[in-house]
């Protein structure tokens, strides 16, 4: 695949340009000779694999020794944003390729100077994983590898040199890539047999040894190792004679003295019993020095006699085969939830999940019992719906979650002691918030810096995009909006109705509303009869409204 020059680097740099408000925009070719810049993104894509992350930016405005400063990586539609967690202010990476449909995993390096993309593409025969240079926010390099299907989870090696991603649709294949380079130095099947594999839908390599890595999915979690005759090797991790749900994820921790390192990666359940697993002695367990382990959790999906699931601690061994399970713990699950991803902290780790209405963050905190390495400390709840990723930031103060309704959520990990797990503590990490659901509908102002949306959670938002948050949020109720128009001088808002079947069963009209626009929120002003309203204007001096009804267009005054 051919690069701008610009692009070609075999590497990133640390000493490119630094980040300041407003510095990097994302350029899109809209038409020849016209540009359009995004300066800012309200909302995140998802499902994405680890589709939030943290990385470090130089800042000379910064004082002191440390000039990093923090943001948060999310995609929005194609684009990959940096939000900067003090000021609210977003940059875009740029040089995406023009082949990519869609993003469908991110990595982010361990020295947070880098982000792998696995990306879907035209091209159905090959699977491919770019990576972006935090320090210039520019694409450097775009791996491709022969493969039918795209890569569905990537992940970096503890010094951040090799770059390791899976996926494909018959049988999974694994690559890895020393990736400044773009050598491939390892390939092949994933699946472990002659006959189709099971789906791989988590990679990490192991911090001990870049020749062992471990891969999770349903029905199986496995490490795979290098032998010094070059033979690779596979063992199945999960213990013999027992029946276990689905893998969601499994994450690597690093422990001192029974506490671990922080990071990124998944996991849940609301509280349960810890149960030492058998097998007694070996390394890595609880006590001086350091070592390296393993945590796994299943879905807790299929379970027949009660709601949980199972996370699984391994303590890295140095005889084969590596691991050695530690601790098995059942983690009751409330309702009908399911635990999605698991990710390290400062003091252990954090498992998170949850249903259609609800979702929950668990901390687990290290202990001085050896057998029993991790407790349960908290379980939180929240209202935004099953929480399917998570960050954390690099002083391990703030944790970040992606709830699959749309929205990233912030929890204060410093105080997690303290917080009353009845309340739902979690907040939105943009003012306002941000629609649960597709966007239906936007219009922009003329003389105010305000856009209106309507979107399929039957919400109206007046967003202010220089101050970037949203300014008033508005229920619609039982209606479904079908368009809005804002008037030229952002004071009076319409909205367009299509019948639902709430609207059918009160009898409501199909119909436009208008509201007026005031800083304590929307008051209605009148209602206009039209039925099938698809698109509203205001006409540019405001006087007028145009609806396209049908086949119709009628023409209001405002």
């Amino acid at each position: 695949m051919s690069l701008d020059k610009e692009e070609e680097s075999d590497a990133y740099t640390t000493d490119g340009p630094t980040v300041g408000r407003g510095s990097r925009k994302a350029s899109v070719v809209a038409t020849e000779g016209t540009t359009l810049v995004v300066r800012y993104a309200f909302g995140v894509s998802g499902p994405v694999r680890d589709n939030v992350g943290f990385v470090l930016a130089e800042d000379s405005s910064l004082e002191g020794e440390d000039h990093g400063a923090e943001y948060l990586v999310h995609p929005v539609g194609q684009q990959l944003a940096m939000y900067r967690m003090d000021d609210g202010s977003m940059q875009f990476f740029t040089g995406r390729a023009k082949n990519v449909k869609e993003i469908v995993a991110l990595a982010i390096s361990p020295n947070k100077r880098a982000v792998a993309v696995c990306e879907r593409t035209d091209d159905a025969a090959a699977a491919q994983v770019s990576i972006y240079s935090v320090a210039t926010a520019k694409r450097v390099r775009t791996l491709t590898h022969a493969l039918r299907g795209e890569f569905t989870s990537c992940a970096f090696n503890t010094s951040s040199k090799l770059l390791a991603a899976v996926g494909g649709e018959a049988e999974a294949q694994l690559v890895v890539w020393a990736w400044e380079k773009g050598k491939v130095v390892r390939a092949g099947g994933a699946g472990g047999g002659a006959h189709h594999g099971p789906r791989v839908t988590r990679l990490h390599f192991s911090p001990d040894d870049d020749a062992r890595l471990t891969t999770s999915g349903p029905q199986h979690l496995r490490i795979w190792y290098t032998m010094p005759d070059g033979a690779q090797k596979v063992h199945s991790l999960l213990p013999s004679g027992r029946e276990f749900d689905a893998l969601a994820d499994h994450t690597w921790l690093r422990s001192s003295s029974g506490s671990s390192g922080g990071g990124t990666g998944g996991g849940g359940g609301g509280g349960g019993d810890n149960t030492a697993a058998p097998g007694g002695s070996g390394g890595g367990g609880g006590g001086g020095g350091t070592a390296a382990r393993m945590v796994a959790a299943t879905d807790g999906e299929g379970v027949r006699d009660t709601r949980g699931a199972s996370i699984l601690v391994f303590d890295a061994i140095a005889a084969h085969p590596f691991l050695e399970l530690r601790q098995m713990i059942q983690a009751h699950l409330p309702g009908s939830s399911r635990l999605e991803t698991v990710v390290p902290c400062a003091k252990g780790f954090l498992a998170a999940g949850g249903g259609v209405a609800s979702g929950f963050l668990s901390v687990y905190e290290a202990t001085a019992d050896r057998r029993a390495p991790y407790a349960l400390v908290r379980a939180l709840p929240t209202r935004a719906g099953a929480l399917t990723a998570l960050a954390v930031s690099r002083g391990g103060e703030t944790a970040v979650a992606y709830a699959r309704a749309g929205r990233l959520l912030a929890l204060p990990l410093a105080s997690v002691d303290a917080l009353d797990e009845s309340a739902d503590h979690f907040v939105s990490l943009l003012p306002g918030g941000t629609h649960c659901g597709a966007v239906v509908a936007a219009d922009v102002a003329v003389h105010k810096p305000l856009l209106a949306t309507v979107g399929a959670d039957r919400r109206l938002r007046v967003w202010n995009y220089l101050r970037w948050r949203c300014d008033i949020v508005h229920e619609l109720r039982v209606e479904d909006p079908a368009c809005v128009a804002l008037h030229p001088s952002g004071y009076l808002v319409a909205v367009g109705f299509k019948a639902s079947d709430d609207a059918r069963r009160r009898r409501l009209p199909e119909r436009i509303r208008l509201y007026h626009v005031l800083a304590a929120g929307l008051r209605p002003d009148r209602e206009l009869s039209a039925k099938n309203v698809r698109a509203l204007r205001f006409s540019r001096g405001g006087h007028l409204l145009a609806a396209a009804a049908g086949f119709s267009v009628c023409v209001f005054a405002a």
